[in-house]
């Protein structure tokens, strides 16, 4: 589960299947570059044998890893104790293969720093070799993101080739032992969960549930705080609303505010305290509305539990300048365009689009004339 502040999320580049690289300590407290040097030449120090670690270094383990990434710091504690008596630290270098699509699942891999790409066979007649051509990159996985449940939940061959495209890169894997031992069940559940959500969508109601339960393999689970912001045009994730509350706008044409990448998405900045920055407005106006990221932006519609949102990531043609900002503490789905388009049915990409095309008729006539507070009806999110 990714957690998110008042951040922005969208930006070019290959789609990401789980969030940016983030750096915070095991309070949730910023980690700064140095703090997570530190932290990671004590990863090296504790992440020995498993059969030799004692109680104390379990302890000391669990408290290092929930501060490099997210993975660790979201499970419940006795997992947390339980995932660092077995867990073993693996290094790859550039160009190194962690695993090929086909190949058997032996282990499941959490990131603790640099980054991987997932790449899939395009050309029934290329190399078996993922770095060479026929192989395309779907995802890029950073710090904190995990991969390779899949195929130990399912007992199944990999579905994609995980390769490292930089040095220094560095993972904790768990055997399938192990991985089915402690997780299975929490994941088996989660992936349960997502699916039970996606059905009761007056959206998927016709599907088969196979295709429900596709759809909900490839999904994951973030929360973001009020005020976080996603840019529908640049993004590329489709998002499903769960818990809580968002409110779909078009920005204003007096937006001063600049974008600037982050760890965990696009934060909006501003220029509020410069001399003059505002000498023509509403100065504690302007201030408080850049401390969101915009302006002068016009609500078109509320967004509750059944809605979605991002869909232009999949069919550019009915992208739209809109931003979606966070009202209160919500909970989402998310699925990146890269496993929409590489490995959903066609026929779910068809009813989403079908209803995206809906939505972007129904929201263009709202601000056209009528931009409102109510909300889609309700009917049409869920059932």
């Amino acid at each position: 589960m990714l957690r998110n502040s008042r951040a922005k999320v969208g930006g070019g580049g290959s789609p990401r299947a789980a969030g940016s690289p983030e750096k915070f300590d095991h309070n949730g407290k910023a980690l700064t570059e140095e703090m997570r040097v530190l932290q990671m030449k004590r990863l090296h120090r504790l992440c020995k044998d498993p059969a030799k670690r004692s109680e104390g270094t379990v302890t000391k383990l669990v408290e290092v890893t929930c501060a490099l990434c997210h993975f660790f710091r979201t499970m419940p504690t006795q997992l947390q104790f339980e995932l660092c008596r077995v867990i073993q630290l693996e290094r790859f270098s550039k160009n190194d293969i962690v695993f090929k699509q086909g190949d058997h699942g032996d282990k499941f891999y959490v990131i603790v720093q640099g980054r991987v790409e997932v790449r899939i066979c395009t050309d029934s007649s290329a190399s078996s070799d993922p770095r060479q051509p026929g192989h395309n990159t779907v995802a890029w996985l950073h710090r904190g993101d995990s991969f390779g449940e899949l195929a130990l939940i399912k007992n199944a061959p990999r579905t994609a080739s995980i390769v490292v495209p930089s040095s220094k890169t560095e993972v904790l894997s768990i055997h399938k032992e192990d991985f089915t031992r402690i997780l299975v069940g929490l994941y088996g559940a989660s992936l349960n969960e997502r699916a039970l959500f996606l059905r009761r969508l007056w959206t998927f109601a016709a599907l088969p549930t196979r295709l429900v339960q596709q759809l909900a393999t490839f999904t994951s689970v973030a929360i973001f705080q009020t005020g976080a912001l996603f840019d529908t045009e640049k993004d590329n994730r489709l998002y499903f609303i769960v818990e809580g509350e968002c409110r779909l706008c078009l920005l204003g044409e007096e937006e001063e505010a600049t974008d600037q990448q982050e760890h965990t998405g696009v934060v909006v900045e501003t220029n509020i305290d410069k001399p003059g920055a505002y000498d023509d407005v509403d100065k504690q106006k302007k201030k408080k509305d850049a401390e969101v990221g915009f302006y002068n932006a016009r609500t078109i519609s509320r967004l509750g539990p059944g809605n979605f949102f991002g869909e232009g990531c999949i069919f550019p043609e009915i992208r739209r300048d809109w931003i979606v900002e966070a009202m209160s503490e919500v909970k989402l789905y998310f699925i990146s365009r890269g496993d929409i388009l590489n490995n959903v049915d066609k026929k779910v990409i068809d009813i989403i689009q079908k209803e995206a095309e809906f939505k972007a008729t129904y929201y263009d006539g709202r601000f056209e004339g009528r931009a409102s507070s109510r909300p889609l009806t309700s009917s049409r999110a869920s059932r």
